[in-house]
């Protein structure tokens, strides 16, 4: 069974092949300086790696920070993520913990993320890790979130008005597509205290 890496890979050389299938006028209008040969010709060796890579074998010597597709592949993944700012707006960091059916953690890690409100962290902690998770080929996520804001923004109960935070919003709807079940829950800052950690560590180390 392909991964769900492999599967986005597919739909962007698809999204490649039906570029280069457009009259030559609308080529001409977004690419003004370039011929509509040279363009197709572009998109289609662009498609044409994007499929190679789907058919070659995962590289052995992928970082440690990678899940372990094998372990997780068709299972479902327990993912708990934070974000933090530092004066709201401020410097910003996010936290990801993600744990197997098991209670093994197969992934954790502070990431620092610049100049960001709380909510704007909050939500790139959670595209984060459903990217993270998302190539694990897993079916299934459940998702623990201390921002209930977030929770009921996604679960459809509040509308998201915030113009900073619809395209955040939008990456998350997309990376959710991606899974075959997912539920998101509120949890208490104090069931969250490792991601909070690996989310203040991220900007912490922001400069080493």
């Amino acid at each position: 069974m392909s991964s769900t890496s492999d599967k986005i890979k597919s739909k962007r050389a698809e999204i490649l092949d039906g570029l280069s299938s457009l009259s030559d006028q609308t080529l001409e209008k977004a690419f003004p300086y370039y011929s509509p040969a040279f363009i197709r010709e572009t998109l289609t060796e662009a498609a044409k790696l994007f499929r190679d890579s789907v058919q070659q074998q995962a590289d052995p010597l992928q970082e440690q920070d990678d899940i372990d597709n094998s372990a997780v592949s068709g299972s479902t993944l327990y993912l708990y993520t934070d974000g933090a700012s530092r004066g709201n707006p401020g410097q910003g960091g996010a936290g990801v913990v993600i744990t197997d059916s098991m209670g093994s953690e197969v992934f954790s890690k502070g990431f620092y993320l610049g100049h960001c409100t709380n909510n704007e962290a909050e939500y790139k902690a959670l595209i984060i890790g459903l990217a993270e998770a998302s190539g694990s080929g897993c079916d299934n996520i459940i998702i623990f979130l201390d921002s209930q804001l977030i929770v009921r923004q996604i679960n459809g109960e509040y509308q998201v008005k915030n113009k900073n935070l619809i395209p955040l919003f939008g990456q998350v709807m997309d990376l959710l597509a991606f899974f075959r079940k997912y539920r998101v829950e509120y949890i208490p800052r104090s069931e969250n205290t490792q991601a909070d950690q690996l989310a203040n560590e991220g900007i912490d180390n922001r400069d080493k």
